[in-house]
């Protein structure tokens, strides 16, 4: 099996915004996120070569757009003109060190302007295979194949992606595709959740090592396929069951819009690739 690299962040503090513990996702309750509380959320981009950079995009606190499932406010994840092979992505290593069958739900929301014709911002969930040391493999949520169509027609039906609109996704009961390809392939390919973890029995949320040392354990994001593609959209209302016990993210921003515009790059701007083998 090839070795999947997929990233997670160490990098100056002036690039993202963390707090090392994400609060309580045994208790089922809905936290509020936002700039000056993200209790454990990290937002970032990165170019081309895995490497933190400011100009790779934009990734922020926003008001809207619409009407967010959850409160007024979400998050919004953006690829620079040009540089849609870099990504933009909110996640949390706050769940490293867990049993992927600690898994008991997963959902969000999103809102997607622009994208390639196919991408929507989806889940990228990175594991130990063997249970230990750092992740070897990670499996990716997209919500394109969530419906019989161009997924898999024995799962269930979540319906189509629409643009500039806000809908949900459950991800435990959808369709998966693996980095390795031992767990499902993008498409027709996908496969349940109870695959994955029927596949990897032993698996261990973690995160990759260095070079690929950006990267959370758990993101959402979008990117990471072709230069041109230009990819902008919004994520809510993250949901994380932890055996069986649910808590709600809604990220906000309470502050004036003057003050509470959190960026993370300076470029507002979804085929795919997310497959780094070395």
């Amino acid at each position: 099996m090839k070795a999947f690299k997929h990233i997670r962040r160490s990098v100056a503090i002036s690039s993202l915004i963390f707090v090392p513990a994400l609060e309580a996702v045994s208790r089922a309750d809905t936290i509020v996120v936002t700039p000056s509380n993200p209790d454990g959320w990290a937002l970032t981009t990165v170019d081309d070569t895995y490497t933190v950079n400011p100009a790779a995009g934009t990734a922020a606190f926003v008001n809207g757009p619409g009407t967010p499932p959850l409160g007024t406010g979400s998050v919004n994840l953006a690829t620079a003109p040009g540089g849609g092979d870099g990504s933009a992505m909110v996640g949390t290593a706050a769940l490293d060190g867990l049993p992927l069958s600690a898994i008991t739900s997963l959902s969000y929301s999103t809102y997607v302007t622009q994208n390639n014709g196919q991408q929507f911002p989806y889940i990228a969930l990175s594991f130990a295979s063997t249970g230990s040391g750092p992740a070897d493999d990670n499996v990716i949520f997209e919500p394109p194949y969530q419906n019989p169509t161009s997924g898999n027609p024995s799962l269930p039906d979540q319906g189509a992606t629409t643009l500039t609109t806000w809908q949900g996704w459950n991800a435990v009961v959808g369709g998966w595709w693996d980095g390795n390809s031992v767990a499902g392939t993008p498409g027709s390919g996908v496969v349940s959740f109870a695959t994955v973890l029927a596949d990897y029995p032993n698996a261990v949320i973690a995160d990759f090592a260095a070079p690929y040392n950006a990267f959370l354990g758990l993101e959402f994001q979008v990117g990471e396929a072709s230069p041109s593609d230009n990819f902008n959209g919004n994520v809510d209302d993250v949901t994380i069951g932890i055996n069986g016990a649910d808590t709600t993210y809604d990220f906000e921003v309470p502050e004036p819009a003057s003050a509470g515009l959190l960026l993370v790059g300076g470029a507002t701007a979804l085929m795919r690739r997310r497959r780094r083998v070395v």
